[in-house]
């Protein structure tokens, strides 16, 4: 029995796969990076969004009131 697997450097990808099997695929795909998209949000390196600077450290109590007169 002939064996059906082809070696990947003999597959063109771009005409190998008929259009059922490419929307198998992209339909997997999209299920995957949309099953991660909720997971952990992580900001992007070069995102249009900076991040909000810390908050400044607390201000030291007041000292007690004094009477002038």
């Amino acid at each position: 029995m002939k064996d059906k697997r082809k070696n990947l450097k003999d597959i063109d990808f771009g005409t190998e796969l008929t259009p059922s099997e490419k929307e198998k695929i992209n339909a997997r795909v999209i299920d995957l990076i949309s099953s991660q998209k909720g997971d952990s949000p992580t900001i992007a390196a070069g995102s249009s969004t900076p991040l909000p600077p810390p908050p400044p450290p607390p201000l030291p109590p007041l000292p007690p009131p004094t009477n002038w007169g």
